[in-house]
């Protein structure tokens, strides 16, 4: 593999991690078309009996994945500046004017590949930072050859409650 490949990898699995240690189920798409993972989620409910059972719900966060590394993103009055590619850039322009918000991840890796990851006898660490990024509301989509310049801002760290936050927001009561 690439350590691109890698690099993509080993933040999808982040995510995905994350988001199962938070109670949603994930689902990596082979044919994206623009989405790299979809999460889902899990809701309880009481039967009659009052056995507890789980179930999907109907609320789920489209996200397009990008990896990179510290080198690859500058940081400016607040806010993370990242180079995004003009197909994913209108891909979440598009997405979000036509269906619910897609959300793009990025997760900011070490520089260092070998501070990537670390696998001791005890534990298993993964470096990253994971940031969250939707279009404002009235985007319109890039003209622009190669690249688009994204803002994300730096308190967008994802985070626990993030998920929750996202579908809330998705999906208003």
């Amino acid at each position: 593999m690439t350590k691109e490949h890698i690099k993509e990898e080993l933040s999808a699995r982040c995510i995905e991690a994350l988001a199962n240690y938070m109670g949603f189920a994930t689902e990596s798409l082979r044919k994206d078309y623009g989405i790299d993972l979809t999460i889902r989620e899990i809701a309880k409910r009481i039967e009659a009996n009052g056995k507890e059972t789980l179930f999907p719900s109907n609320r789920e966060l489209k996200v397009q994945l990008k990896a990179t590394t510290e080198k690859q993103v500058r940081s400016a009055k607040g806010y993370l500046k990242f180079d995004l590619k003009v197909k994913n850039y209108n891909d979440l322009v598009y997405y979000t004017q036509n269906y619910r918000p897609a959300y793009l991840f990025l997760v900011v890796m070490p520089d260092d590949e070998e501070r990537w990851l670390e696998y001791t006898k005890g534990e298993l660490i993964l470096r990253s930072r994971c940031y969250w990024y939707t279009h404002p509301s009235g985007t319109m989509a890039s003209s622009n050859s190669r690249t688009q310049v994204i803002q994300i801002p730096e308190n967008q760290m994802i985070q626990k409650e993030t998920f929750i936050q996202l579908l809330d927001k998705s999906y208003p009561s």
